[in-house]
């Protein structure tokens, strides 16, 4: 049997610091001291990094004691356990060491005896293998470790929070879909972002008051990375939607009200329930929501106008005062919108001569020359159609050509009036381009009135695949 002082860690590859959340407490005849609380933080920690940190283990029985270690509540979905060794060693001499994969798997280890009234301090080193590709961005592994003597009590009862539900909403219910889970659409507005509430219900076998935190996390869509106009540090590929966030407790009537009213009866499809669990359960008139045994918490989190189209991965996790955790994730759908605006209603050509190519160029200043930006969360080429300003046809073929394209750096596509022509070079999240027409005229009608030549130009989108995450 173990004695237990029970630490939650949390450890993310590159996005979020490996963190030792301790509760830092004694445990009758076993205290426990930590050289720092949280354990480790304010760590980036990438391919390569090595980090060290102390426990000490006072014991207070009055006769020796063998001090053991293990871990629990594991959650490592990533894998990311299988890339980070760690290391036990105490006064320099190797304890333990391995995976943190298989230090999961392992049984109760065996550290050393404690002496009555001696005090030992164990180094835990985690080390990241340099060798660990992108594919381990903003991962995340979660597990609790546990420390104290081999034999007596258990310090507490082994139960942790139980996530009973969990959903994703705008509003008091709603989403942007009828189709089952969460399904949202982003603003299509330029820096205006999506914001959405994540809920949860949450409950303890030790009663509600046990529950110290409710959290959420969100992850980018595994196989899409947002591409080159982001930064090295933000590219999709499942890594982290910028920081966990808490979720905070409704009162009993709001929680209520909110699910077994609201959702239940307009959005029954919206919710994922824990195994075990469903409506009929947590809505009885005898059930743990009237009699105030478990709680809905809900949090918000807010997604870019350009984070991409796909679906998400949530997690929300119920975390006891003892560190223990309990766990339930699903998946919600950005959809996709195609959409861009431009800072020019026209394009004005000017003087024109005959049988000369003009060229009209855009620039990259928005509110300057001819400028567009992509404000949805898709890929897209432009596609252009124009009339032919009037100028007609002389035997059957325009007396009008144009071209076009998008960036500096791209070719110019011809087109004929009356003619839809896709301009290569996408517009990719995020991104500001120039994008430039031409125009030759190879004959003035003689009928014409005036001076000028007016007509039409239609801008439209031809959506793109997402880039690709690195394999």
């Amino acid at each position: 049997m173990l004695k237990r002082i029970c630490i939650l860690s949390l450890l993310a590859f590159l996005i979020a610091p490996f963190v030792l959340v301790s509760p830092a407490r004694a445990a009758g005849d076993l205290a426990v001291e930590f050289e720092a609380t949280p354990l480790f933080s304010d760590l980036n920690f990438m391919p390569g990094d090595l980090v060290t940190r102390w426990i000490k283990v006072t014991n207070n029985s009055g006769e020796v004691q063998k001090v053991i270690t293990d871990s629990s509540n594991e959650i490592d979905l990533d894998h990311l356990g299988d890339k980070t060794i760690l290391t036990i060693k105490e006064s320099g001499n190797l304890l333990w060491t391995g995976a943190l994969t298989q230090f999961f798997n392992a049984e109760e280890i065996y550290l050393s005896d404690l002496t009555a009234g001696a005090t030992k301090q164990y180094d835990f080193t985690v080390y990241f293998d340099p060798l660990a590709g992108n594919e381990y961005q903003g991962k995340t592994t979660i597990f609790t470790i546990n420390i104290g003597f081999q034999g007596g009590e258990e310090d507490d009862d082994g139960t942790g929070p139980i996530v009973k539900a969990k959903w994703e909403m705008i509003g008091d219910g709603q989403d942007d879909s009828p189709d089952a889970g969460a399904q949202f659409l982003p603003s299509g507005q330029y820096q205006v972002g999506k914001t959405i509430k994540v809920c949860a219900i949450a409950t303890d076998p030790d009663g509600v008051a046990d529950i110290n935190g409710v959290y959420g996390d969100i992850f980018y869509p595994e196989d899409m990375a947002l591409g080159p106009n982001h930064e090295s540090g933000r590219q999709g590929c499942g890594q982290i939607v910028s920081d966990e966030f808490s979720l905070r407790k409704l009162s009993q009537s709001d929680g209520y009200n909110l699910f077994c009213n609201n959702i239940r009866n307009n959005n029954n499809n919206l919710p994922t329930f824990q195994e075990g669990y469903d409506y009929a359960e947590i809505c009885a008139e005898d059930g743990e929501l009237l009699k105030d045994t478990a709680y809905v918490y809900c949090g918000e989190k807010t997604l870019s106008y350009e984070d991409p189209s796909g679906g998400y991965r949530t997690l929300v996790m119920a975390q006891d005062k003892l560190g223990l955790s309990g766990t339930l994730e699903n998946y919600f759908r950005y959809l996709p919108l195609t959409a861009f605006e431009t800072d020019f209603t026209g394009i004005s050509y000017g003087n024109v001569r005959l049988n000369t190519h003009k060229i009209i160029s855009g620039d990259l200043t928005w509110g300057g020359l001819a400028s567009i930006r992509n404000i949805g969360n898709t890929r897209f080429k432009i596609k252009v159609w124009q009339d032919d300003l009037g100028i007609g046809k002389t035997d059957g073929s325009w007396n009008v050509r144009y071209d076009g394209r998008v960036g500096s750096d791209a070719s110019f596509v011809n087109y004929n009036p009356e003619e839809t022509v896709v301009l290569d070079n996408p517009l990719n999240l995020s991104q500001t381009n120039e994008i430039d027409f031409s125009i030759e005229v190879f004959k003035f009608p003689p009928t014409h009135e005036g001076d000028s030549y007016t007509g039409l130009m239609v801008l439209s989108a031809e959506r793109e695949a997402h880039f690709t995450c690195e394999p």
